[in-house]
This record gives structure tokens, sequence and C-alpha cells, in this order.
């Protein structure tokens, strides 16, 4: 076993988590769109990305082309951010959520925060004929995305002083809509505040001023936010209580994920735990509607957990759930759930594989993943080739750890470099670190057969190929270890 080798490549695993918006519980499965090879149904808009060399593009019907276009150069910034920035440095050589699926997430959040507010315009603009010349210019200005105009038209309907009516609570809450399209959420933030504390018993409110600190990294007032907002709809009569479980699976997820990021593993473990079992109750009333939402918590529930080797059957019995409800919930609809299934495959394979008596069984569950990202590649390349080399670089890896590179990990991951190429062509800022990712690994199944100079000639490429300072740095890092390589 090569000892730096095993430390530098964690397996892979997808941890990327993120955060949910309380309309994301409706059951609708609409948390990313092409990235799945599904699309994605917004407020009766289909949305799609397509990312063409260092070009973004953004398909949706429904919104004006002035808003398209403004969402279109959103992403396009957050595109060019993807190249110079990576937030966690350390794990740069793992699995991490892909550009692409974090763009369509934005655009998907982007447009349902448009389609709120252009509902909420025109119902406050019913409910006051006093203001309907300025809401209406206010309706008119947001369909030409003109939204600064918007905030201003909206500041003055503001109630001067500290009264608290539900009429105020809405005027500030719209303007904090408005405030977030104009890419302004420190102007947001105090509206949304105002917001919650003007009608504290509007849930909605209190939940996006929660998420919104969540967003800034504002992790302690969010959560003080989201634990209050658990006490009172734990607190709600029952009847109540039932018609808000959707929201308070909203406020349970994210409170986790807080907890997450600041360290508390325990206490969002325990969250995940009370989730899954609100859910799975709501699956036995209604499972036409609430099935697959229980995956991603057991999903985040296991991923937390699989870390520590005390809790590995815990972890594993929350994958296999997982392999269940996707692998039943693809019979009706394979092109929706079948790469939900192949990545529960790989999050099961990982988690098996650090038992060297089962990499027989890791080995299975990575190369069905493999053949059922290769049949939706065939139609949708863009996305699901990616994934293809991914579950290539993941064989390659565990044939490496178990003394057979070149038999059986130089095929895969030639192949899985030459998709990488491919990919790297045509968006280079996109694909550059999963090609480094590879290239690297052939590195590796060269340390492993004692061919140093093949070793450092295929790491210097890979350093010359990555994108991001995090992967660089993994690269250079080990790099510099490789005189000092030893086999234990």
């Amino acid at each position: 076993m090569i000892g730096w080798l095993k430390k530098w490549f964690k397996h892979t695993k997808n941890n990327q988590i993120t955060t949910v918006d309380n309309n994301q519980i409706e059951g609708n499965h609409n948390f990313v769109g092409v990235e799945n090879n599904r699309s994605v149904t917004l407020e009766n808009s289909h949305v799609g990305i397509i990312i063409t060399g260092d070009h973004v593009t953004v398909q949706c019907e429904g919104l004006p082309p002035e808003v398209l276009a403004i969402l279109q150069a959103d992403l396009q910034k957050l595109l060019s951010e993807f190249t110079r920035t990576q937030k966690h440095l350390n794990d740069a050589l793992d699995f991490k959520e892909s550009k692409l699926e974090q763009l369509q997430k934005e655009a998907e959040d982007w447009i349902n925060r448009y389609n709120s507010l252009s509902k909420d315009l025109e119902n406050l603009r019913r409910e006051n004929p006093d203001y309907a010349e300025i809401l209406t210019k206010a309706e008119a200005f947001l369909k030409q995305g003109k939204f600064s105009e918007v905030t201003a038209l909206l500041e003055p309907l503001k109630a001067k002083g500290d009264e608290k009516t539900q009429q105020n609570a809405k005027v500030h809450f719209i303007l904090g809509q408005a405030y977030l399209l104009d890419n302004k959420p420190i102007q947001a933030l105090p509206e949304y505040e105002a917001a919650y504390h003007q009608d504290f018993k509007n849930s909605e409110y209190g939940f996006q001023y929660a998420l919104l600190l969540q967003k800034q990294n504002e992790y302690k007032k969010a959560q003080r936010l989201y634990e209050g907002l658990l006490d009172e709809l734990k607190q709600l009569p029952e009847p109540e209580q039932q018609a808000q479980q959707k929201t308070l699976l909203a406020v349970m997820y994210n409170l986790a994920l807080v907890y997450t990021d600041t360290q508390e593993l325990e206490k969002a473990t325990k969250l995940y735990y009370e989730a899954s079992k609100i859910r799975r109750e709501l699956d036995q009333s209604n499972p036409q509607v609430f099935p697959f939402d229980i995956s991603g918590i057991l999903n985040n529930m296991a991923n937390l957990i699989a870390s520590d080797p005390k809790r590995r059957k815990e972890a594993e019995q929350g994958y296999q759930e997982i392999l269940k409800v996707n692998r039943k919930l693809a019979q009706n609809n394979p092109q929706v759930f079948l790469p939900d299934v192949a990545q529960t495959l790989n999050n099961l394979a990982i988690l098996v594989a650090k038992d060297p008596l089962r990499r027989e069984e890791a080995e299975q569950g990575y190369r069905e993943a493999l053949e059922i990202y290769r049949e939706f590649a065939q139609n949708n390349p863009q996305v699901f080739c990616p994934k293809v080399a991914m579950m290539l670089n993941n064989l390659a890896k565990l044939y490496l750890i178990a003394n057979n590179p070149e038999k059986k990990a130089m095929p895969l991951i030639e192949e899985a470099i030459s998709i990488g190429q491919s990919l790297f062509t045509k968006t280079p800022s996109v694909f550059g670190d999963d090609l480094a990712y590879s290239l690297a690994i052939k590195g590796l199944i060269y340390v492993r057969e004692g061919q140093t100079s093949e070793a450092r000639m295929m790491l210097n490429e890979a350093l010359q190929t990555a994108q991001t300072d995090g992967m660089k740095e993994a690269i250079k890092s080990n790099l510099a270890k490789l005189e000092g390589y030893r086999v234990e």
C-alpha cells in the first residue's frame, strides 16, 4: 500500500450540500435542471443550462427576454468566479458538485425568486388600490429587468416609524426580494428582518430571513432564527402543524446544514434522523408526492457519519435505503431517477471499499453506476461524460490501492483522460480540474510501477491543466513528495 497515496486520494464522494428553499420541499424533484437529463418546471417555466467554451446560455420559457439576459449575465459572472476560487482547498481532489450543477441551482433559485416577486407585486396591487399606479409601474420595470427602479418605487411605500402591520411586513418582504434580484443581499437583509419582526407569525418571512443569513455565512444568527422557528412550528396545534410540515422539514434541513458548517455534527445528525422520520410518515400518507425527498435527507446524514469508522454500518444502512427508494422510483421514471441510483451506488461503493475484504463488492457498485452513466451519456454527453470519467477514476483508484494498477487501472484511466481531454478542449475553465484529476491518477499509477520519470511528467501535465488553486496546490504537494516515495 502506498501510504501517501492513500492519504492524498480520499475516495470520491458527493458531499456537496446546498440549502433548501421552502418551496423546494414541494416534492417536484426540481433540485437540478438538465444536469440529470431532466427538465425543471418552475412556475410554468422550463430551465436548462448550456455551457459552450466559457460561455453560459440559459434556456427558459416564460421569462421576458430582458430578464433572461440579466440571469444569463449573472451566471456568466458566476462561471468566471468558479475558475478563480474554491471553497475547500483541502478537498480539491474530492468529487465536487459540478459547475454545471451549481449554475443550474443558482438559475432555479433566481427564477423562483423572480416569479414569487411578480406574484407578490400583483397581489399587493389588488389589495391596495391606492398604490395601483406605483405598483403597476413596478411590475412593468420588473418585466424589463430594471430591479433598481423596482426598489426605488417600493421604498416610499414602507410605513414610517415602527408601525407593525401585515401590509407593512409584506412591503418589506417584497422589497427584500427585489434587492436580492438586484444582487444586493446586504440591502435585502434589513428588509427581511423588518418583515419578520413586524409579522413574526408568518413563518415564510422568518425562514427566508434565516436562509439569507445562512447564505451570507451569518451562521450563529441563522442558527438562532432557525431554532426559534423550529420551536414555534413544533408548538403549533396538531392540525396546523400538519399543514406546516413542509416548512418544518425545510427548517430542520437547513438548520442541520448550519450545524454541519459550525461543526456541531451530532446536532446535525440528530436533526436528520428526526427529519427522516417525518419524511417517512409523509411517504406513507402520500407516496406519489413525497418519496424521493427522503433520499436527500438520508444522503446528508450518511455523508456526515461515513467518515467515522464506528458509524460506517449506520451510513451503509442509510445509503442502502436511499438505493432502495431510488431503484423503486426508477422503475416508473428511469430518465429521472436512474442517475440518482448511479450516484447512490457510487457513494455506497466508496464506503464499502474502505474494507479490504469488500473491494469486490465496491467494484460491482462502481461498474453498475458506470454502465448507467454510459447509457445516459449517449444522449446527453455534456452532463454525463464527466460522470463516466468520474466512475473510471474511482475504479482505477480502487485497483491502484489493491496493487493491481497496470493490468486494470491503466486502461480505465486512459479512457477517463480521453474523455477529459475532449471536454477540456471545449470548456477548459469548467473541466480543467477534472482532467487534471485523471492525469494525476495516471501519474500515481506510474509511481506504483516505479516509473518515476513518467510519474513526474504526468503530474506536471496535471499541474498545467488544473484551473483552481486548490487543485494546483494538491498536485504541487505530491510532486514534492515524489522523491520521498516509498511502499509501506
